[in-house]
């Protein structure tokens, strides 16, 4: 069995509006307009196409960067984007269905909604989805908003309470270049934007996560990070490093903030595969164990020949049970709905 834990799809027409948007305003912030207009966006048909030519046998739905973006474009269909998110909810709820549950869409949430705790309820409860998924930072009236901002803790609130899993992914935000400072080769912004800004963008979402308290405050809560989390298999041992040098500089009782351990929440934690890999997946299983990995592709914006061809070619190297755990053990045991 293989279950992709990072699929791309929008009910009809969100990505046709979207790619409107694209072809008149020459927007580029997400990439070129190429990497949005496979049909399999909006097409069930071809989303089961796909599965079957890699032996994939279920989907689970995420949502990408551009989401904001894309709800923007079609917000005058909608009193208000409380409305628009539950609609398209609903409508993957449907696909769903339609799909006999091989198509599994997880609930988009934008936890600085007011409505967001209500919406995560009512498509966990009403629409049966077994997790929510939500970027690593929006934007609010030209502000940068992090998910360990207090104005979000009603969103952790509710998701601790229900035990549903939080699928984070990239906000395409950090940029990596000082203003005014380009650099000259071609594509060079956006190569340097997506092959490191996007991951640093990850890690630093979770640490923000880890260190302002909120998965202390809230056990139940797990967090699933597409790319192997950004750079987080690489920077475990220095961050035990320094939480020894921090304790061991202040007492508990003198510090006026708690201080955090980063291992201590990996029990918390799980990464996908997306776009790394044997090596890169073997350090992550050495260093998060692979009961905390799972099989991630990013399809369709990643092609499958780069994303699911490379990606299970490279789980194939590892040991059996390895394999069998990345491809569809950790995520069954992570979401139990997945097997009813």
């Amino acid at each position: 069995m293989i279950i992709d834990c990072h699929v791309h799809m929008l009910p009809q027409p969100l990505n046709t509006r979207y790619l409107t948007h694209l072809a008149t305003t020459h927007d580029m912030r997400f990439g070129p307009a190429y990497l949005w207009n496979d049909p399999a966006f909006e097409s069930l048909e071809q989303q089961q196409q796909a599965l079957a030519a890699y032996h994939i046998d279920r989907a689970l739905i995420t949502y990408s960067a551009n989401m904001p973006l894309i709800l923007r474009v079609s917000a005058n269909h909608f009193r208000n984007l409380d409305e628009e998110i539950t609609w398209v909810n609903e409508q993957m709820a449907i696909v769903d269905e339609k799909s006999g549950g091989q198509i599994q869409p997880l609930a988009y949430i934008d936890p600085t909604c007011a409505g967001a705790p209500a919406a995560v309820t009512h498509a966990v409860q009403d629409l049966h989805m077994p997790a929510v998924t939500t970027l690593t930072d929006y934007m609010v009236e030209g502000k940068r908003v992090y998910l360990d901002d207090p104005a979000l803790r009603p969103f952790w609130k509710k998701v601790n309470q229900l035990r549903v899993p939080v699928f984070i992914h990239f906000a395409s935000n950090v940029a990596l270049q000082e203003t005014g400072t380009p650099t000259t080769g071609f594509m060079s912004g956006e190569q340097i934007k997506a092959g490191l800004g996007q991951l640093v963008e990850d890690t630093l979402a979770l640490l923000r996560i880890v260190f302002s308290g909120v998965l202390a405050e809230f056990p139940h809560v797990r967090i699933v990070l597409g790319q192997l989390g950004g750079v987080l298999p690489f920077i475990l041992t220095r961050q035990e490093m320094l939480y020894q040098m921090y304790a061991n500089g202040l007492p508990a009782n003198q510090r006026p903030v708690p201080l955090y351990r980063l291992a201590d929440y990996l029990p918390q934690i799980y990464v996908d595969t997306h776009s790394m890999s044997a090596a890169e997946i073997t350090l992550a299983v050495q260093m998060l164990g692979a009961d905390h990995v799972v099989f991630g592709s990013d399809y369709p914006i990643t092609p499958a020949r780069f994303g699911r061809g490379n990606e299970l070619a490279a789980i194939q190297t590892l040991d059996s049970d390895v394999q069998n755990q990345i491809r569809y053990q950790t995520v069954m045991d992570l979401l139990p709905m997945l097997k009813k």
